[in-house]
């Protein structure tokens, strides 16, 4: 072999082994399947989840106001008195629908000796209920609770079963009286040694159709 074609042959061999070294050290290219990495930024822990401040503990209560409930229709079961009421009792009613027996002229009435300041008259409905005092030496008190008007709260010792409805010539042993300017809870004190029957007027000065929520406790 002369010395031209022995060059020629080392050239061509080189070639070869330069394309298999260039084969070799290419990236592989990956064929695109379609798929998509669970991994993602954009994950099921996304700040938009199922923890959103806008969940069940909305701070918007749905519960209803008292003073907006709708009452069931309580009826009054004497000409004078809605129904009768107990030691340890809470009765929520309103006044729509009571009674148009007591006002002013009854409240005033010189015999009656109830300490008033009356700034209305008095001649709206009133619920009126009938309380057995049992005695032995208790304070009962009645307290009107949740009120949404301007109500006033009246105990007056008288046996309404015995005795029949008052007039302005009844004369009651005693009452008590408690009417505040404003929607405030209003509470009345009975004492007695004996068994006594009292009744326990819940009335606004001015015409009011609103609930409100009466409990007796004795001790």
């Amino acid at each position: 072999m002369n010395r031209i074609a022995f060059i020629g042959v080392f050239t061509m061999g080189c070639a070869v082994f330069q394309g298999k070294q260039s084969a070799q050290g290419d990236e592989p290219t990956l064929e695109d399947t379609g798929v998509v990495d669970t991994n993602d930024t954009n994950d099921t822990n996304d700040t938009n989840d199922t923890n959103d401040t806008n969940d069940t503990n909305d701070t918007s209560d749905t519960a209803v106001n008292f003073c907006d409930q709708e009452m069931t229709y309580s009826p009054n079961q004497g000409p004078c008195w809605t129904q009768t009421i107990s030691c340890g009792q809470t009765i929520e009613m309103s006044l729509e629908g009571g009674l148009n027996y007591y006002d002013t002229d009854l409240y005033d009435a010189r015999e009656w000796y109830c300490n008033t300041s009356f700034e209305g008259d008095y001649s709206g409905p009133e619920r009126v209920f009938i309380f057995e005092h049992p005695g032995q030496d208790l304070y009962a008190r009645a307290k009107v609770e949740g009120n949404c008007d301007n109500l006033a709260l009246i105990a007056i010792r008288w046996d309404a079963e015995y005795d029949g409805c008052q007039t302005e010539d009844s004369i009651p042993s005693s009452c008590e009286w408690s009417d505040k300017n404003g929607s405030q809870d209003e509470e009345v004190v009975m004492y007695e040694n004996n068994f006594t029957p009292w009744l326990i007027i819940v009335d606004s000065r001015d015409p009011s159709l609103e609930n409100f929520r009466l409990t007796i406790t004795c001790d």
